[in-house]
């Protein structure tokens, strides 16, 4: 009871917590994966996308300021200390708030669906807790979604009717790099202030209100390798003495995964070979054949979704498996559905359901309400993690930038957003760095004993973890 009392508090507060420190500003980088298996990497319908008006309305308490109810300027003052008991003097007829809509898209369809429905649990929860603390400016909030189809043609349209014919009075950005980047013109286009998610290229974010909620640090090509390479020598206490680099054709998997030899030779470690495939590969044989008669000690994949899963099965079944093996954005349930054999997989993470995250009242009640929601759709892997943590951060940094700014004008959110830090379940963001980037937030996770954790650096580790190397289940060297 206690603790419930505790979070209403914190989250009716406006004020940015500041529950998880600010950790090392060492380097890493990200995004969020895109489902295998495609046929095509933009295939799709071509016609319009479906749209599906989601509405989440809740009981909004105001008390000791002055907010909109139905169009009009209402006086609202307190009759005690506390925001408890309010009286208000209103002139002229009044009726319920008008509603704040967001829209966007999502992949309810198509290629990339199972990963568009994380995200659309997690913004429900995002919704439902903004509505719950007060709305926006004393207004219910709701979003209005169309399908994409996981097709990218339809992006542009989209957003174009989003912002012109349905006039919604804020965005946020679809899943996935690709889409992303189709719908940033858009944005500048109309001058909205654009948030996202999943977006693993930093520096072709050029328009000034484009703003990541995955603080992936703006040279991700160093950060990410760098900051691996120090958990190894650091929490491991050994560093690899030779490497290979693969990695798919993803424009984030291929910036990523070309600042690694440089890396690499700085610490010492030998690059022996750069293999390439395509996105979209699922026959990883022939690759680790390659690997196997190369016999490196790590092996840096720049993968997605299932090419992490699917490699470790045809190492394994080629009868070579490395002393280590790191990732970018594996789809976690599938290499833990590989059991002993996923076990030490190294990869990015910005949140796990874990202290010191967990320490944070927000991030307790996203992680509930987030599990709760995605055992009741089915998913699979139900468990809150990196990409349901980085879709429901992307509204807490709009519910703060209106909140803070006190407008829902696009400009003065994006304005507001690059002079003041925000608070997510993963810490405090910044964006006063090149392209709205700020200090990098991405850490070092590993799959110990059936779970995913955060191993690396200290300030954000699971308590008593260090990151394993090399692997005991290392054999054909």
């Amino acid at each position: 009871m206690e603790e419930k009392k505790r979070e209403a508090a914190t989250a009716n507060r406006i004020t940015r917590r500041k529950a998880i420190s600010s950790a090392v500003a060492a380097g890493a980088v990200v995004g969020v994966g895109i489902v295998a298996g495609l046929g095509g990497y933009f295939a799709g319908a071509a016609s319009g996308g479906r749209a599906e008006t989601i509405t989440q309305k809740e009981t909004v308490t105001v008390g000791g300021q002055t907010v909109t109810v139905g169009g009009q300027t209402v006086t609202v003052t307190n009759t005690v200390t506390q925001p408890t008991t309010v009286t208000a003097t209103v002139t002229g007829t009044t009726g319920p708030a008008k509603p704040v809509v967001i829209g966007y898209t999502l992949p309810k369809t198509g290629g990339f669906a199972a990963n568009g429905v994380i995200h659309d649990i997690a913004d429900e929860i995002a919704i439902r807790r903004i509505n719950e603390t007060g709305g926006f400016l004393g207004r219910p909030v709701e979003r209005l979604v169309y399908d994409d189809r996981s097709d990218i043609s339809q992006i542009p349209p989209l957003y174009e009717r989003l912002i012109t014919q349905d006039q919604v009075d804020l965005i946020v950005g679809p899943y996935a790099t690709p889409f992303i980047a189709a719908a940033m013109p858009v944005a500048e286009k109309y001058r909205k202030v654009y948030i996202f998610d999943s977006y693993t290229l930093p520096k072709q974010a050029t328009y000034e209100f484009a703003f990541s909620s995955w603080a992936t640090g703006y040279n991700t090509d160093i950060e990410w390798p760098t900051l691996l390479f120090e958990a190894l020598q650091n929490s491991a206490g050994k560093l690899p003495k030779s490497l290979v680099v693969v990695h798919n054709t993803h424009p984030g998997a291929t910036f990523v995964a070309s600042g690694v030899p440089k890396v690499a030779d700085s610490f010492g470690i030998e690059v022996l070979d750069v293999i390439r495939y395509e996105l979209g590969t699922t026959d990883f044989l022939p690759i680790a054949t390659r690997l196997k008669e190369l016999k490196p000690e790590f092996v840096f994949q720049g993968g997605l979704v299932l090419d992490e899963s699917n490699l470790k099965k045809a190492l394994d079944k080629a009868g070579f498996i490395p002393y280590g093996h790191s990732s970018l954005w594996p789809a976690v349930g599938a290499v833990l559905g590989l059991g002993p054999l996923g076990e030490g997989l190294i990869s990015q993470s910005v949140f796990e359901r874990h202290i010191p995250f967990t320490q944070d009242a927000e991030a307790r009640y996203f992680v509930r309400n987030y599990e709760k929601r995605a055992q009741e759709a089915g998913l699979a892997y139900w468990k809150a993690d990196t990409q349901s943590g980085t879709s429901y951060a992307m509204f807490q940094i709009l519910r703060e930038g209106v909140r803070g700014s006190g407008s829902l004008n696009d400009e003065d959110i994006g304005n507001w957003l690059k002079r003041n830090t925000v608070d997510t379940i993963f810490g405090e963001l910044r964006f006063d760095g090149p392209n709205n980037y700020g200090p990098m937030k991405t850490w070092i996770a590993q799959i110990q004993n059936g779970e995913q954790i955060v191993v690396w650096p200290p300030d954000y580790a699971k308590p008593g973890s260090k990151l394993l190397y090399p692997s005991p289940l290392a054999k054909g060297y």
